[in-house]
């Protein structure tokens, strides 16, 4: 369910957030880890070719993940890990 919601109402969360998010992920590393990523809707701020590493539990997001990386020029590596058990 939450990985429906966030997919259906992405396009309107952005537009509330647009201006800021390409504000603060404008002077990113190419290399870079995200804690609860989601539907991937951050990933049209990362920078094309970017190395993405990806911690997120939910194995329903992962597929959705993988096609907006790919869409986007991203390499993820995708972890399930909840985010007290990074080591």
């Amino acid at each position: 369910m939450n990985a429906w919601f966030f997919t259906a109402f992405d396009s309107y969360i952005n537009g509330l957030v647009r201006d800021q998010k390409r504000t603060v992920f404008s002077e990113l590393s190419p290399e870079l880890v995200e804690v609860g990523p989601g539907v991937g809707a951050n990933f049209r701020y990362l920078p094309h070719g970017c190395r993405l590493t990806a911690i997120e539990p939910n194995t329903y997001m992962h597929g959705g993940l993988q096609r907006r990386a790919a869409r986007g020029g991203i390499d993820v590596e995708i972890r399930s890990v909840v985010g007290d058990a990074i080591a």
